[in-house]
């Protein structure tokens, strides 16, 4: 945490989902929108968190902030939202699109990463960062920009200790 929370601030979190079993990360980034530049307030990171208790950690940072809009990654670990929608409110979704079977729209929570949607947020986040409308103050999130790239790090001279091996913190920074 690199700042307190100020209760006339504008608050979210993106987060990236992990196994919990010791490879890539759970992660949390935490933004004030009511700074200019907005910045960093929080991140989270641990390769060993369940994917289910993800979801009890997210409420708990989340209290810490005045219970701002989160947004999990939704690719892969379903039990994390589930456990989240069951303790939490403010979760981000989408309404899905009208289909003749089903009539009625239903929300979709998380934000989902994808072939579309993966390269624009990451755009986005690099360009807010360069024209100065974010400011990072986390060094391991500064040290995971610096050094991602799209190919395996196993296979660069970098020394992969300095990231999550999947680039979980860039993820959960640009989701927010």
């Amino acid at each position: 945490m690199f700042y307190e929370y100020d209760p006339s601030h504008r608050y979210g979190g993106g987060m990236d989902i992990g196994g919990g079993v010791g490879l890539d990360h759970s992660t949390s980034v935490f933004i004030d929108f009511s700074t200019i530049p907005a910045r960093v307030v929080a991140t989270f990171k641990s390769n060993t968190i369940k994917p289910d208790i993800f979801g009890d950690e997210i409420e708990r940072q989340s209290l810490k902030f005045g219970e701002p809009i989160v947004a999990p990654e939704n690719n892969k670990f379903d039990m994390c939202i589930g456990r989240l929608k069951q303790i939490y409110d403010n979760i981000y979704s989408t309404k899905t699109k009208d289909s003749r079977i089903n009539e009625g729209k239903e929300l979709t929570y998380g934000w989902n990463t994808n072939q579309m949607t993966k390269p624009k947020m990451l755009f986005d986040f690099k360009k807010a960062v360069e024209d100065g409308y974010l400011e990072l103050t986390d060094i391991d999130l500064v040290n995971e920009l610096k050094s991602y790239t799209r190919d395996d790090l196993m296979d660069k001279e970098e020394d992969p200790r300095l990231t999550t091996r999947h680039f979980d913190m860039v993820m959960a920074g640009a989701i927010a």
